[in-house]
């Protein structure tokens, strides 16, 4: 999902609105692309992704089989936002804190107008602001940034720059995980950032992060693997299981999954 800083949001409308136009063009690009696997698009798709996760593209079309990307908030996705919510409440991971209700908390987490504001935006020849974007480390599921981000696409200038945005990497070689881009927001580092939704949720209600999801970016594509040989969750008994993180969603699909396995969880690293 794309999230943009409380206060940033409040006093730059017009640069977050134009920061979304570029997400949903790029979006729609990635769409049309899958949708078109014998095109130049596809395997220039095929060719970013490969450059920004270091992998092949024989592993980036294989990832792509099980991402959906769409920038709409539509009510599923905010169900979802509450499912997440009440997951993280129920492994004990968080609490409501000043919220009144779950809806409560989701309907401040949420801001919905944002997508309805880019859809009018119009290019720019000139610049007319700056946006310190964060995002995650070689992760395909934001892979709209790395198409709003391309010269190529854009017809000899970044989707941004159309749109009349100066957006800069705040951390070129990407964040570790959601926490650390939530980190990035609290340290007013950056202004916008991708991250999945767990991170944000648990460190909005946990520190205090004043931040709001402005778009989606995916859904689906989140997964416990295990090496050959393990076919089951029960098997994965005595064994270590790496996460990107706690606050990750990976994180808290192990923790919701060993909880109904009867397993307890021992945490390591952190």
């Amino acid at each position: 999902m794309v999230a943009v800083k409380t206060d940033f949001l409040e006093s730059n409308p017009d640069l977050v609105a134009r920061m979304v136009r570029a997400h949903i063009d790029a979006d729609l690009w990635i769409i049309d692309a899958l949708e078109h696997p014998e095109s130049a698009n596809y395997t220039l798709l095929l060719q970013m992704g490969a450059t920004f996760s270091a992998r092949s593209t024989e592993v980036v079309e294989a990832a792509l089989e099980h991402i959906k990307y769409s920038f709409e908030l539509t009510p599923e996705v905010l169900d979802g936002f509450a499912d997440f919510t009440e997951m993280f409440i129920d492994l004990n991971q968080t609490s409501l804190g000043s919220y009144d209700s779950i809806d409560d908390f989701v309907t401040d987490f949420v801001n919905d107008t944002m997508i309805t504001a880019a859809l009018s935006v119009q290019p720019s020849d000139e610049v007319l602001g700056t946006i310190d974007l964060g995002f995650l480390a070689g992760d395909l599921h934001q892979f709209a940034r790395v198409v709003a981000m391309n010269s190529t696409v854009g017809g000899g200038k970044t989707l941004y720059e159309t749109y009349g945005l100066n957006v800069v990497a705040a951390n070129p070689a990407g964040y570790l995980n959601g926490g650390a881009v939530m980190d990035a927001f609290a340290g007013g580092a950056i202004d916008v950032g991708y991250l999945g939704a767990p991170p944000a949720i648990l460190k909005k209600l946990n520190v205090g992060t004043d931040i709001k999801v402005v778009a989606l970016a995916n859904s689906e594509g989140s997964a416990i693997l295990a090496r050959e040989g393990i076919n089951s969750f029960a098997e994965l008994e005595n064994h270590t299981v790496a996460t990107p993180g706690p606050s990750s969603i990976q994180h808290l699909l192990l923790l919701f999954y060993a909880e109904q396995q009867g397993f307890q969880m021992k945490l390591e690293g952190t």
